[in-house]
């Protein structure tokens, strides 16, 4: 079995878990022992592992399948009628085992594959005989048969879930021995059994117990063989190659680089628990051999280190990109206009990395953590401001973990399916450095600082816009101000006096840590707001739940409906804007539609990058919006408080039917009229799905 590296000292594979990764094979056996199931590995040295666990043995619901698996089947027919070449029915019945806990990205993944499975990208099957055929002298193989309904049961939630496929068989073909499954899907998928119904006797059990990988990833058939046990000399004819190309295929022949998905078992010393290219420091001998003996490893066969010719390189190194954005005018004649698309899909593709790495990711889900985790630190649960500040902190610190694992790490989707590629973070990065100023994240302070709007103190809000139908502007400062109100009368009732504030020891340090620690390279900025007096903290908190709540709502939600057609608002482009003096001048010049059309992103980026702005745009079916709460007479024991809230909720759903009305409004072109999509992402409430509107109290996906 070929991985990347062992397992790391202590990370023991426990009886009641299972390694679940694309990246890694264990085809473990799964055996029975008193409530639990324990795992026997052939050989299990890991590259990335992740532990997912296993229920206690108690057989939980399956699935129902499309067909009632225990009707009868029509059986062979008669040896005396098997030269009239008769046929016969089959049918398989696949489980699958779900993994007890899915990370975004798997639930991205598995929602993309459901998608490409009803275009044809299925799971198939095909059954092989102990026989031979004998007029080809090979061993005669069924029809390939897909696994039926794998879309219509993406969703289901059982832990094991059951599929069938049907073969057609001639009277003639024997029974089977092994089975060849191919995975045509994006994802690994762990096959526990296949029983095959249908024959003169009892079923035909496979025993699999393993993952089968993505085609992608391992292009040959998968071989899994019957429970018949067979000795080498004892094997049927039609078996025999089979079971010789399997053990060719695991044996390896000890060169060249081994893929992640690779299922091969070679053997290499322990030269890769340095890395010498970091330093001196990391530098490690090398374990086996005369000088250091000691038990072999599972074979990698990565490049050697830059520093060490006998250390095995750890990383990968990245390739250089270049780039060349030029100055494109507006159109004058055909040949401008078809430059003037791409250039404005260019721009789109760099505006849509933008909006996720830094208004996005940076401004809503990076900026606030340091307050939530500060929060739990440093305030006690029955603290005023974090019982004020608990519903706009949900879930938070789960999806950005999430986020780092699945999105925005090296290689992840935020990587693979948009423009910056691999400097994705570094551009989020640069953004805080240069223009993030928590005293400008308030709505007011930001459509100012972003020309939309001037101070004007006597207009509402203390600003005049100057766009007057811009639909977040207007909708969102009803929000914000409704939410100042309510964090004022909140703020109010606990701090009559600004001393209280300055002597509220947890307070403080909630605040001190949030900007010292958790923003400790901007600590130092003059522009952080002291917390001084009500004003100050009513203007902190406001702004919190302002960037947990509808801002973020306002960035994330429609970015299906809005991004999903990639041909209007494309997240990366695979082809530069043509010179007249480039080689691809001349192909564009012949065909500038194909052109523009395999600038686009392909299919599969396409499809992917559809599948993940449809998953972030979804509402979550216990998602908590503004001005709800759990037990929301009772969360505080100040009635007061709680009369106050209940004011904040009604005044949430008014602002809703403003919002509906003026998106009824005629004279608002911006959001009403043909052709014009209402904005909506500002209305507070919603239904699960995708929906294009609705506010959660928090950044909780």
């Amino acid at each position: 079995m070929a991985m990347a590296k062992e397992i790391m000292g202590g990370s023991l594979i426990q009886r009641s878990s299972f390694v679940s990764s694309s990246k890694v094979f264990l085809n473990p056996s799964f055996q029975k022992k008193q409530n639990h199931f324990s795992v026997n590995p052939l050989v299990v040295p890991l590259e990335k592992t992740r532990l997912v666990r296993l229920r206690k043995v108690v057989r939980g619901p399956v699935a129902a399948i499309s067909e009632d698996l225990v009707k009868p089947v029509p059986v062979a027919v008669p040896a005396d009628k098997a030269d009239k070449g008769d046929k016969f029915k089959v049918r398989a019945v696949v489980t699958v085992r779900n993994k007890n806990k899915e990370d975004l990205k798997d639930k991205i993944v598995k929602h993309l594959d459901a998608i490409t499975d009803k275009i044809g990208m299925n799971v198939v099957l095909q059954l092989v005989s102990t026989e031979i055929d004998p007029k080809t002298k090979a061993p005669k193989k069924s029809n390939e048969a897909i696994l039926k309904d794998w879309s219509k049961k993406s969703n289901v939630k059982a832990e094991r879930v059951n599929y069938t496929a049907e073969f057609m068989l001639n009277s003639s073909f024997g029974v089977p021995g092994a089975i060849l499954v191919t995975n045509n899907h994006q994802k690994e998928f762990f096959l526990e059994t296949i029983t095959v119904e249908g024959f003169a006797g009892d079923p035909v059990h496979f025993f699999c117990n393993s993952w089968v990988q993505s085609r992608k990833d391992h292009p040959g058939k998968r071989i899994f063989f019957s429970n018949k046990p067979y000795l080498p000399s004892e094997t049927p004819a039609g078996l025999r190659s089979l079971r010789e190309k399997e053990l060719r295929d695991t044996r390896g022949d000890g060169k060249g680089v081994r893929k992640l998905s690779d299922r091969i078992y070679d053997f290499d010393v322990y030269n890769d628990l340095g890395n010498p290219d970091r330093g001196i420091e990391f530098a490690r001998p090398t374990l086996g051999g005369e000088k250091i003996p000691f038990p072999r490893r599972c074979r990698t066969g990565r490049l050697p280190s830059d520093t060490d010719m006998h250390a095995e390189s750890r990383v990968e190194k990245p390739l250089p990109i270049s780039r060349s954005k030029h100055v494109v005018t507006p159109p004058v004649d055909a040949t401008t206009n078809w430059l003037w698309q791409l250039a404005k899909a260019h721009v789109c593709s760099n505006d849509a990395g933008v909006h996720q790495l830094v208004n996005h990711w940076l401004r809503t889900h990076a900026s606030l953590e340091p307050f939530i985790l500060a929060a739990h630190r440093q305030m006690s649960a029955m603290h005023p401001i974090f019982k004020l500040l608990d519903p706009h902190m949900r879930y938070t610190l789960e999806i950005n973990g999430l986020a780092r694992q699945s999105l925005i790490n090296a290689d992840g989707v935020i990587e693979s399916c948009f423009t910056p590629g691999r400097y994705s973070m570094e551009i989020s990065a640069a953004a805080y450095k240069s223009s993030w100023r928590f005293d400008m994240e308030n709505l007011p302070a930001d459509l100012i600082r972003r020309g939309v709007a001037v101070p004007d103190p006597t207009q509402p809000h203390g600003l005049k816009l100057l766009i007057e139908d811009y639909p977040y502007a207007t909708d969102g400062l009803l929000i914000w101000s409704a939410t100042e109100n309510w964090v004022r009368t909140y703020v109010n009732y606990y701090y009559p006096e600004s001393s209280l504030i300055c002597n509220d020891n947890e307070l403080q340090a909630w605040y001190s840590e949030s900007v010292n620690v958790g923003h400790s390279d901007l600590r130092h900025k003059s522009w952080w707001p002291t917390l001084a007096n009500a004003d100050d903290l009513v203007s902190i908190l406001t702004t919190l739940i302002w960037l947990a709540s509808a801002q973020h709502a306002a960035l994330n939600f429609g970015q299906y409906p809005y991004g999903g057609y990639v041909p209007n608002r494309p997240p990366l482009m695979r082809r530069l804007i043509p010179e007249e003096n480039d080689p691809e001048y001349a192909s564009f010049l012949a065909d500038p539609q194909k052109y523009f059309l395999s600038a686009l992103p392909s299919v599969l980026q396409t499809t992917k990058f559809m599948a993940v702005v449809d998953t972030l745009s979804t509402h979550s079916p216990d998602e908590e919006y503004l001005g709800e709460r759990q037990q929301p007479s009772t969360w505080t024991g100040d009635t007061e408080v709680v009369e106050a809230f209940y004011q904040f909720s009604a005044e949430i759903q008014q602002i809703e039917k403003e919002i509906e009305r003026r998106n009824l409004d005629a004279s608002l072109r911006n959001r009403c009229g043909a052709g014009v999509l209402p904005y909506e992402l500002l209305a507070p409430s919603s239904g699960p799905g995708v929906t294009c509107r609705g506010v959660p109290n928090s950044v909780s996906i």
